[in-house]
Parts: C-alpha cells; structure tokens; sequence
C-alpha cells in the first residue's frame, strides 16, 4: 500500500496542505500509519514530492501547544475549542523593507478577526522597526478600553517573536554599491548568517506544524510574506508554505521606462536637463534647442528602421547639449554614454526589470499575491504571465505619513516668516554624519547670499543617531546654540501634531537649525512621536541623501534636491538610479565634479520660486502629478491586508468543501 493512499485515508485526523511536513512511522514493509503530532517522530516526509525523496534530520521538539497556548484554552463540554487563526513568518531584507512590512503587519493585527502569530526574520540589520511595531501594539492594547468584550479578548492579543539570526554588516546589505565591501561582509560572518537564515525559513514550517495541537491543524492558516528582492522570495518559495505573499519594493520598470512605458534610451531630451534647469538657471527655450519631438510610428519593419534613426538622431542632440554645457557653464558631461548604458540595461534585462529567474519564483511562491510597487511594473509582470499581480499603484511607504495640510496654504506660523528646508542625511551611522557635515557645507554659500530669505533648516533625527553628536558637528561650521521660548516651541507645532518631541535650536546669521527626535532615546520604551513625518508636514523644501526617506517625500510631493555622497549606501551610483526611479520630482546637483556651489543655487531657486503664489500652485500640481505616476498612493497596507485574508478565507472555505 503506497504511503499516498494510506495518508489519504488518514485525512480525517490532520489537514496535509501542500508543504506540510507530516511524522510518519513505518511499521511494516506495506503499512504507514500517521501517528499523533504530540509524540516524537522518526521521519519527517514532504507530502508535495514522493515519498522519502527529501527527508529531514531529525530536531529536538519542543512541546506540542507552547505556539497557541495564549490563543486556546476554550472549551465546550469539556471538549477542547479550535479558534480559527493564523501564523505568518515576515521575510524583509532592509531597513526600508522593515518599515514597509511593519505596516503591512499593523494592519493585519487591526484587520484580522482571529488571532494572529507572526515570526519576523529581518535579513539585513536588527529589525528595529519590527520592535518599534511591537512597542506601539503593546501600548494599544494598554489602552483600549474596558468595554470591550472580555471574552474575545484571548484571540486578538497581538503576538509577535522576532528570530535568528540577526546582525548589522559593515556593508549595511548595499554590496552591490561597493563590491569591495563584501569582503568585510565575509570577514564579518556573511556566510554563517546566510546559512542560518536559510535553514531558519527551511525549517520554519515544520517546527511550527509540532507546535500545533492535532485538533486545531484544520483551522491554523499558515503564510509567508517576504518584502524586497530575490532573496526573501528565494527563502519563502523554499519554506515550503501553501500562502505566499510577496512585496517587491527594490526594483521597479521605472529604472528602464518612463511611466508611459517609454524606454529611457528612447526619451526625446538629454539627461539631467530638468535638473539643469533649477541648478544652472537652464531656461525653456535653451532647453528646446535639444528635445527631439514625438514620431508617427510605422508599420511593419519601416518601425525598426525608424527606430534606428531616432536613437541616432538623439546621440547627436547629447553631444550638441554635452558641447553646450561646456561652453556656457564649463562643465564636462556625457549624456550619450548615459543613453548607450540604458541601451545596454534594456538589452540585459529584457521586457521587465524582474529577471526570468525572480518571475519563476514569483509563479511559484503561492496564491496570495504579488504586489508591487508601481503601476508599469504590475502591467508588465501580468503582461508576463506572473499570477495574481495586484493591478493598482498602491505604496505602504506612504501609509504613515497623512498629510496635515496642502503644501501652498502651509505656513510656518512664526513670528517671522521662515522657509523650512527639511535636511535627511539618513539614519545609518557613522554614513549619516559623514552626509550631515557635508550637507551643512554644501549648504553654506545659500545661507549667506538669502538676502530677503530666511531659512529654517529641521533634521529629523533617528533613533540610531545621536542628536547631540549632530549639534556638535554643526557648532563646528559656525552655528551656535541659542534658548527659545516654551510658547514659541508650541506655536510653531501646533499645526502639526499635538504630540510631545524633543528638539535642539541652533542659530546663525538670522537662519534656524532645528533637531528633531522621539522622546524615548532607547528602543526598550514607548515611542510617542514620528520626527520624519514631523519634518515632511512642515517643510517646503527636502534637501535629502537617504533611501526611503527621499522617496516618502517625493510622495508627498515635495521639491526634492539631491547630491551624490560617499556610501556605502548612498554612492554616485545610488543617486543616479535614484533620479532615474523618481523621475523629475528629483533634482540633480552635483557639487563634486561640477560647480561646488549646485545645491545652494538651487535651494535658492526653489525657494524664490516657491514664494511665488502661482509658481508655487503650479510646482505643486506637477509634483503631485508625478509622485502619483512614480510612487502610488497611501492605503497599500490595509489593502494588501485584506487582500491576504479574503484569499486566506477563500482557500479555508474551499478546503472544507472539497473535505464534505
């Protein structure tokens, strides 16, 4: 009697889901019997191949209910009571990713009607934003109210364990910024974290399945989510779970095409010249000179051949503007090389950013979904045959940062006017301090020659950063500590938030440098505030070198200045693919290889601008307009949430109709 057919007839005692590692024990050469999951077994077979072709070493177990021992305990009749749940393992490869999956996994706990167990394994760094949800689940559960139904109260406590390994790298996970940088990852103990963290998702269902109580395997639900790259999809396709749910937060179509699906390589102007335009003073009509208007397509071949003769009619417009910025601003620039790299990216990758490799495993991850992060790429994976591809632009990095107000009625409410300028140098250390010092440089020249405007720069600090050490290093480029008022502190928050923050003031030649931080300065306390979402409200003006920051800000629609530092994760080549995702709602200055006063004319261009009220309101219109097309919009985690339980419930009530 095969082992298939015995199983099949064992049906009634446990739920064998596609993945599941059930103990078996052979009692004869024709006889398999399924034995109960309390006792120790002796083999562990995968049900979704042959039987004995992979087989498991044998591990300690621990005890049999330690997983829901929170959630059970009903009973009826003295019988014992199996309340529908759900466990999920959370896969998340960044510092970003952490925070987008930690807004997934609050909506989850908010939207789900059962209970709810989620084991986080963050793949690059400690997860402090996996501790920062936990705190902030801990605290609403403090608060919530006493006339609530007690009795359901069991099955709603949020339960969340954060797994090994987990380590911070030199590298901070951007090896593909500074190769030379994996040899300290090496020396650090890369491959020995890989490995756990590998063997941790392999095993991950079957130590969960023992935890599992015999007559509640029906009813638990189990899911992986994994939010980034190829790596989380790699380990959540071989953990072997029915559910899978992947978030693709790295790549995007837009490295390659514009949002109307255009290749870069085929765009009709030169590289950078919307930057050009706020940096150099680039006007339209100079600008004009070197755009190449929109063709009729041909049909047919006569297609290729024009094709051909566009490309190489654009290569001549590059040199033209390439000889043109040399002459006017004597700056040397090669946008044809530009063009010829994205040729070359396109050639490489085909159709869509996601490799043939990363779209398979797609196919094979499960059958919760695939979401990404703009509306193109979704449109080309579906194109590409990628099931369950989410149609709609929905981002979970927009989530937490509501706007309070439009950005042309805000005002600062000063007792005199102040443009705010939100400066992000990042939250990696000592990177972020290396970007502050030279921001405060970069910036210098602006604040000197702002005649009639007064600028209010405003940090948000992170939790891994020391605000004292960012005073220090702006005491040492001329600014000095100054005392305010409690009512002035108040007034110029009021519009904000009601929340309380700590803040450092510092002045210099009638300008403000302001410091923002959460009041908790450990991550074992509670955390009561948000300083980026503090700063994003506020400010009129980003002058940003971070990662995730830059992109929330660009979708909230602010101006965005950027500069290229020295990594390791902002380098020359992350600010350029940065211009490339977000678009011109970006831009460009580069006062390294070019003029080294870039940033400071284009804060004063952009502010200049801004005072203006029909400049401001059509700036505006055109950000929000872009950050639609390159960033989505905010409610991405409630729908992935719901999205994931409506496919959850439909699978439920599809198992147990195929069981009657």
């Amino acid at each position: 009697m095969s082992p298939h057919r015995t199983l099949e007839g064992h049906r009634r005692g446990a739920s064998l889901g596609t993945g599941w590692l059930v103990p078996v024990q052979r009692q004869s050469r024709r006889v398999v019997s399924v034995k109960p999951l309390e006792h120790a077994p002796r083999r562990f077979v995968n049900l979704t191949y042959p039987p004995q072709k992979r087989v498991a070493k044998r591990r300690a177990r621990p005890a049999a209910g330690n997983l829901l021992r929170a959630q059970t305990g009903a009973h009826v009749d003295g019988k014992a009571v199996a309340p529908e749940g759900t466990v999920a393992l959370c896969l998340s490869n960044g510092h970003g990713e952490d925070l987008v999956a930690a807004q997934v996994l609050r909506a989850l706990y908010h939207h789900t009607s059962s209970w709810l167990h989620v084991d986080v394994l963050p793949l690059v760094g400690i997860g402090s934003a996996y501790m920062r949800l936990a705190q902030e689940l801990a605290l609403e559960l403090h608060q919530e109210p006493a006339t609530s139904n007690a009795s359901a109260m069991p099955n709603r406590v949020p339960s969340l364990c954060l797994l090994q390994p987990r380590a911070t790298l030199p590298s901070g996970g951007f090896i593909y910024a500074r190769p030379w940088a994996l040899l300290r990852d090496i020396a650090a103990g890369l491959f020995r974290i890989v490995i756990g963290q590998w063997r941790r998702s392999r095993y991950w269902l079957h130590e969960k399945s023992t935890q599992v109580p015999a007559y509640m395997l029906r009813s638990v639900r189990f899911v992986v989510l994994a939010v980034g790259d190829v790596w989380p999809l790699f380990l959540a396709v071989q953990s072997g779970v029915q559910h899978g749910v992947f978030i693709g937060t790295a790549k995007s179509d837009l490295y390659l095409q514009s949002p109307a699906g255009e290749w870069l390589f085929m765009q009709p102007y030169p590289h950078r010249w919307t930057s050009d335009r706020w940096v150099y003073g680039l006007n339209t009509s100079e600008a004009s000179r070197f755009c190449l208007g929109a063709a009729a397509r041909a049909p047919g071949w006569h297609a290729r051949l024009q094709g051909c003769w566009r490309f190489l009619r654009l290569l001549l417009l590059d040199v033209q503007y390439a000889v043109f910025m040399y002459r006017r601003y004597r700056i040397w620039r090669a946008p044809f090389f530009w063009r010829l790299a994205r040729l070359f990216e396109a050639l490489l990758t085909g159709s869509s950013v996601y490799l043939p490799w990363e779209r398979w495993l797609m196919r094979r991850l499960g059958t919760a979904g695939v979401y990404v992060r703009d509306q193109l790429t979704a449109r080309n994976l579906s194109r590409l045959d990628v099931p369950r591809v989410a149609p709609y632009a929905l981002n979970p990095m927009l989530d937490d940062l509501t706007e309070t107000a439009d950005i042309e009625s805000h005002r600062v409410h000063d007792a005199e006017p102040f443009l705010v300028v939100a400066v992000l140098p990042g939250s990696r250390a000592p990177e972020a301090y290396r970007n502050w010092e030279r921001m405060l440089s970069e910036l210098e020249q602006a604040l000197t020659n702002a005649d009639d405007i007064r600028l209010s720069l405003e940090v948000p600090v992170a939790s891994t950063l020391d605000c004292a050490c960012l005073g220090g290093l702006a005491q040492k480029l001329g600014w000095h500590p100054t005392n305010h008022s409690t009512e002035d502190a108040s007034r110029d928050s009021a519009d904000v938030t009601q929340e309380s923050t700590g803040e450092m003031l510092y002045a210099s030649g009638g300008h403000r440098l302001r410091f923002w931080s959460s009041q908790s300065s450990s991550e074992s306390s509670l955390v009561t505030g948000n300083p980026l979402k503090l700063c994003l409200q506020r400010a009129d003006l980003v002058f940003a070198c971070a990662g995730t920051a830059t992109e929330q800000a660009v979708g909230l629609g602010k101006p965005v200045i950027t500069s290229p530092g020295r990594g390791p994760q902002f380098t020359r080549g992350f600010w350029e693919a940065q211009g490339r995702l977000l678009g011109p709602s970006v831009i460009l200055a580069d006062p390294q290889r070019e003029h080294g006063d870039a940033v400071s004319k284009a804060v004063l261009r952009v502010c200049s601008a801004l005072r203006d009220t029909a400049q401001r309101a059509s700036i505006c219109a055109f950000l929000r307009e872009q950050a639609a097309l390159v960033m989505g919009q905010a409610g991405a985690a409630d729908y992935i949430a719901q999205s994931i339980l409506q496919q959850l419930d439909k699978n439920q009530e599809d198992y147990v109709v195929g069981l009657a």
